[in-house]
């Protein structure tokens, strides 16, 4: 039971990532959009993709709890940029587009480790 929702949570995992590497790629999320509307694009497939995350590492480390270690650095390799995107996002500057930039640099980091 537990091997087949982590396969499909995999599965799922996969998707999301290949949906926002290819919306990124298409033009549609960029940098030229304020960050209140960029985190309107993206709040749905960042959220659940930490949130799969998440309970891809809690089943891996039931699973193989001898490679508790590398789980963790895969998963903070994909939360903690999602978590960093989304402060960039809600600061206030002075320069908006400066943020949204910044914060897409933060995403494409989270798909590199999520690769």
């Amino acid at each position: 039971m537990i091997c087949e929702d982590y396969n499909e949570r995999i599965e799922e995992f996969e998707r999301v990532l290949q949906k926002i590497a290819t919306d990124m790629a298409g033009g549609v999320v960029f940098e030229r959009l304020l960050p209140m509307d960029l985190w309107k694009k993206t709040e749905a497939d960042v959220t659940r993709l930490r949130d799969l995350a998440k309970d891809c590492r809690e089943a891996m480390l039931i699973l193989k709890p001898e490679r508790a270690q590398v789980v963790e650095q895969r998963f903070k390799a994909v939360a903690q940029p999602l978590s960093v995107f989304k402060d960039i996002l809600f600061q206030k500057t002075a320069d908006p587009l400066a943020n949204s930039r910044l914060a897409l640099e933060q995403l494409s980091r989270s798909i590199e480790g999520g690769v």
